[in-house]
């Protein structure tokens, strides 16, 4: 390391050091799977796959020290990766053939109250030809005609603004909407949830949409399991459905577990926030569907000039057995 022996006092010292400090963490990782309503315990389970990466490198440089320590580790690794290895509440795209006329693209993207980063979603909504798009923290005062004139192939909107939750957030449309409603519980801190059923061709199919309190406190931890527990009830009581937006929430917490469905692609390799980590960020940006639909595609999309990525999913209806 450096140059510096591996019998010197030094690196023992410096190997122990960061022993002490990456297991530390690896144990909240532990504890975070028993107690939620902690931020270092919310933190740590977030960035669990980094964590378990330092983890890793610690073992391996205690291991000309110490077999028991680099066992320990070797351990701490595998048990408190567990919710990482084992995940599994996600599907691959088939990359099926999927006419336009066949399929339904998605997008969810949180633009962080940038003018500029909503034009750039524009734009790739009509590369990727987007039927439904979820805008969290879109800039406040935007009207819904403003986002019609943005988005000329999307004249469905659903709106809410600062007027009456916390935080704006909006759903467009290509597709004819049959029934649209907004939610705000009680206890999720004034953020809202989007309901909204499709007409025509897609009718069946409800699209909920929700960017919860992000997990700095307990209040806003519980305020995040509220959001995102009446947000699954509504997508829930349609047999098809699709649930996307900014969770706040990583897949190896707790509560993913309880959300409906599953994820549109791998999140162990897709992350979506904060950009300027890139491949060391986590996703807390989810799209997740409902059994009876085949996910075609699904991509983490180009940065769009917020602090998250926008990711997209396409897919169609399972042909019946």
């Amino acid at each position: 390391m450096l140059g510096i022996s591996r019998d010197s006092g030094v690196y023992r010292a410096v190997a122990t050091v960061f022993a002490v400090s990456a297991f530390g963490l690896g144990i909240l990782c532990l504890l975070a799977q028993i107690f939620m309503r902690n931020f270092l315990f919310e933190m740590s389970v977030s960035f669990l796959p980094q964590i378990l990466v330092l983890v890793g490198v610690a073992t391996v440089m205690v291991s000309v020290l110490s077999k028991r320590a680099a066992l320990a580790g070797a351990l701490l690794v595998i048990v408190a990766g567990w919710p990482v290895w084992s995940f599994s509440k996600f599907e691959r795209p088939s990359e099926a053939d999927c006419p336009p006329s066949l399929c339904l693209t998605v997008m969810t993207a949180n633009v962080h109250r940038s003018a500029a980063a909503l034009q750039r979603v524009s734009a790739l909504s009509e590369q990727i030809g987007a039927d439904v798009i979820a805008l969290n923290e879109p800039p406040a005062g935007l009207t819904e005609q403003t986002f019609r004139s943005m988005f000329t192939d999307l004249e469905h909107v659903i709106a809410i603004d600062r007027g009456a939750a916390s935080v704006p957030i909006a759903l467009l449309s290509r597709s004819m909407i049959d029934e649209d409603e907004v939610f705000l519980p009680a206890r999720s801190a004034f953020r809202a949830y989007l309901q909204v059923d499709l007409a025509e061709e897609w009718s069946g199919l409800r699209v909920v949409t929700t960017h919860p309190m992000i997990p700095v406190t307990p209040i806003g931890i519980s305020a995040r399991e509220t959001m995102l527990e009446s947000a699954s009830d509504a997508a829930l009581e349609s047999e098809t459905f699709i649930l996307l937006g900014d969770f706040n929430l990583t897949p190896w917490s707790r509560q993913y577990r309880r959300l409906p469905g599953k994820r549109a692609g791998d999140p162990r390799f897709m992350a979506t926030w904060p950009t300027r980590f890139g491949p060391l960020g986590i996703p807390i940006d989810h799209i997740m569907f409902s059994d009876d639909l085949e996910l075609v595609d699904t991509r983490i999309l180009p940065p769009i000039g917020s602090d998250h990525r926008a990711i997209m999913a396409r897919f169609k209806r399972k042909t019946p057995e």
